[in-house]
């Protein structure tokens, strides 16, 4: 599964109707698949996880 985050609204149709609409900023989980899918529609952009290193930690 890979998150995604919304960059332009659209209807996702693999969604029941209540969830179907997706709005910029909103963040999701998706298979690798269809985030490709959807990158290559323009549509999302794939979210990098943030994570803490030893180095921030220590100041």
């Amino acid at each position: 599964m890979v998150k995604v985050k919304c960059i332009q609204r659209f209807n996702d149709v693999t969604q029941p109707v209540e969830k179907m609409q997706r709005f910029p900023g909103a963040v999701w989980e998706v298979t690798e698949e269809r985030a490709k899918h959807l990158v290559a529609e323009g549509v999302v952009e794939i979210v990098t996880e943030k994570t803490t290193t030893a180095k921030a930690l220590e100041k």
